[in-house]
């Protein structure tokens, strides 16, 4: 056990009062908004206490280090890793850890809580049906290129992209990567390090995530190599199955195709709709590929919706302008800047 998992000197590990963490509020997070959300949410607020107590305050710092990238569902059915593992090297991030998480639907209602407030019902359903059909794994990044004054966290969710194909610029991940609509990005980056304890503590239990963040007091880890193929429970297209069930037409309202797209899936998902949870390949879904390529045109369609009003947080990569680089996380003693509260230009773009 790492000698950074639980605190030095004469300090307990007892309870740790939830308004300490406000003290390194400016260091997780250049948005007081997003701060003001966060810290009133239970699983945040016992996330950040039990880091403050286990790890202790250093984590703080450690975590400016360190980012979180998660290849989803859907991105292990296109086939998306290699180019991953390809593009983050190229970027100045290192794969140094790896998790494993099985998303309920009241998980993933809960990470993307803030931006789908404004999001048509139709891609909150295909949403969740997308993001129930596998595990998702994550990887713990070192960035071996920090930028002054810029979290790894907020590097990498600038370099990710837009949702919106027509936003993406040459030598972003989700360009690279060929994502074809916001509602299927392939990926997930928590923008900053409050996002991260935020994300992880719902993706993980909690004693998991303290140890996976703990690993960032330890020193530069050495690299993980990743097999994708050893990955034998995550979603596949297989094209020895049949066609798919009926998923109506194009005339048809994108609410009733949506459920029928349900019904068609549900033939291939464990009775209660999400994969069996066995980490050595049962249970894993096999996809018809005309099913699947019916599930992208929906996909595709439904993120052509309106989305009017604004997310109660944007994402960075999603945010018009660009943060300019005076957007960034205060020494500990100052105060939290005010330009993180800013509404920025809306696009509906999903995290």
């Amino acid at each position: 056990m790492s000698t950074n998992m639980v605190m030095t000197g004469n300090r307990s590990l007892g309870a740790v009062d939830p308004s300490e963490a406000d003290r390194f509020s400016s260091r997780l997070t250049m948005s007081p908004r997003k701060w003001e959300l966060y810290r009133d949410e239970p699983c945040f607020k016992v996330a950040c206490c039990r880091l403050l107590a286990e790890v202790g305050p250093a984590v703080v710092d450690s975590l400016q280090r360190y980012a979180i990238l998660a290849v989803k569902p859907e991105g292990w059915i296109d086939g998306v890793f290699p180019r991953v593992a390809a593009f983050l090297p190229r970027h100045g991030f290192e794969i140094v850890g790896m998790f494993r998480s099985r998303l309920t639907p009241i998980m993933i209602r809960e990470i993307w809580r803030y931006q789908w407030n404004i999001a048509p019902v139709e891609r909150i359903e295909l949403s969740e049906l997308l993001l129930s059909l596998g595990p998702l794994y994550g990887f713990l990044l070192r960035d071996t290129a920090p930028v002054d004054g810029t979290p790894a966290s907020v590097r990498l969710a600038r370099l990710k992209g837009p949702a919106m194909p027509a936003r993406q610029r040459p030598g972003q991940l989700r360009r690279e990567l060929g994502a074809p609509c916001r509602l299927v990005t392939y990926v997930h980056i928590p923008d900053e390090p409050a996002d991260i304890i935020r994300d992880l503590s719902v993706m993980l239990d909690r004693a998991e995530m303290v140890r996976l963040l703990a690993r960032t007091l330890d020193g530069p880890p050495a690299p993980l190599r990743i097999d994708p193929a050893r990955l034998s429970d995550v979603a596949r297209v297989d094209d020895s199955l049949p066609a798919g069930g009926p998923v109506g037409a194009p005339g048809d309202s994108l609410w009733r195709r949506a459920l029928l797209m349900k019904a068609a899936f549900a033939a291939h998902l464990p009775a209660d709709h999400l994969p069996a949870d066995h980490g050595d390949g049962g249970g894993a879904v096999r996809l018809p590929r005309d099913l699947w390529t019916a599930m992208l045109d929906l996909c595709a369609d439904v993120s052509e919706l309106p989305t009017p009003g604004e997310k109660r947080v944007e994402p960075l990569a999603d945010i018009r302008p660009e943060p300019p680089d005076e957007l960034r996380p205060e020494p500990l003693a100052g105060s939290r800047p005010e330009t993180g509260a800013a509404s920025p230009r809306q696009d509906g773009g999903e995290s």
